[in-house]
Order: C-alpha cells, then structure tokens, then sequence
C-alpha cells in the first residue's frame, strides 16, 4: 500500500488527513487523460466520505497533494450537506442543539430510517480533464436561500456557521467558482488547473459536453 499523511489549514483550523491506496492506482495516474463519472448513494455518512476519497483519485496528475487534500475535504463536507440538511430536512439549529445533547448521529439514524427519507438519494457527477474538475452534487431536499451562506464574507461569518456551514466555506475556499440551481438543492463546483484566470481561455460552448453537464 501507499501511504500518505497531509497537514492542511482551513480557515484557521489544522487537521491532518490520511490516505492508503494500491500502488498500482499510483502508477496508472501518469496515463490519465480524462474521466466523467456520475453516482447516486443513499444517505450514508460514510459512503460520502469514501466517494468523496474516490472523486479526487485522478486529480493527482494536475494538483499538488495538499489543494486535492481541501477538495476532497470540501467534496466530503458538501456531499454530508446534501444529506443532513438536504435529503434529511436537519436545520442548522437542530444539529446544534443535538450535538450539544450529545446524542446527533442517533438523531441521524432516526431520520434516515423515516419513510419519507429512505428511498431518498444524492446524485454526484464529477468531470475531470486536463483544463479542470467539475463537481455537481444534487440532492432531493426542499432546498435552501444559498445566498445568505454564499454572499456571506469569511470575516462575517459566524461561529455557528463556520461549525455548521462547513461544506460552503471549504468549497469557496478552494474552488474557483460555486454555482447553485435556484432551489438551492444542486451545487456545481469548479476548480481550473491554470488558475482562474483560464475561465477566459476555456469559455463554454452551447453543443460542449460542458453544457451537458451544467443542465
């Protein structure tokens, strides 16, 4: 196995972030060209988690380890989002009351095995080629005022926010662009491997396969 231990600071926070992987997924990076992969998991943290780990795998050929150590964390903070306040309907408020009770990821399991959660599911569809990666995650919630958390500055932003917000201020600190649909139930990501400035460079065409996956 390959091993790999990451020191990444987010907002302010240190955490390390650990990863092992056969060597040969390692030694087959140096062919990568391109990949467009869609998913759709249950409400699973933990299934989250490890299609968060596998949306990054490739991006191994164009980013540093420490960039692909905060998208994948961004990914995974985004995709838990989509669960708990998406499919699940868990408000910020409640999640801050049950984790001061001590009892949350009971809580949790409670909700995912209510009737009108279990059949829901989280759609995650990422394209990844040697311009950029693109992230789109859709949920089946009821959606949310994604204004009042995107618009938001990192110097306004409060406690409760970043504690709960988590996912949204990762991704604007990482990606380069942060698009949500009207309903606020869908988020598309993009992070340009030449910087931001490549968006003039890499306009998207009305027939690309791009604006496919924006739809």
């Amino acid at each position: 196995m390959f091993v790999s231990l990451e020191a990444v600071e987010i907002n302010g926070n240190k955490e390390i972030v650990g990863k092992a992987s056969n060597m040969i997924e390692n030694d087959l990076i140096g062919s990568f060209i391109y990949e467009h992969v869609k998913y759709e998991i249950n409400n699973s943290l933990l299934l989250a988690d490890e299609i968060a780990h596998r949306v990054v795998v490739n991006l191994k050929k164009f980013l540093p380890n420490n960039i692909i150590s905060q998208l994948r964390l961004a990914t995974s903070e985004l995709l838990i989002n989509a669960i708990e306040h998406g499919n699940l309907g868990i408000t910020y408020e409640d999640k801050l009351t049950r984790m001061e009770m001590d009892d949350y990821f009971d809580y949790v399991s409670q909700k995912i095995n209510e009737n009108n959660n279990k059949n829901k599911k989280v759609k995650v569809e990422f394209l990844i080629n040697d311009e950029k990666f693109m992230l789109k995650i859709t949920d089946q919630g009821k959606g949310f005022d994604h204004k009042n958390y995107t618009n938001k500055s990192d110097a306004s932003t409060n406690e409760s926010f970043l504690q709960h917000g988590r996912g949204i201020s990762l991704a604007k600190h990482i990606f380069d662009e942060i698009k949500y649909n009207e309903k606020g139930n869908q988020v598309l990501c993009i992070k340009y491997f030449k910087g931001i400035q490549a968006q003039e460079n890499n306009c998207l065409n009305e027939n690309s396969l791009e604006k496919s996956f924006l739809q």
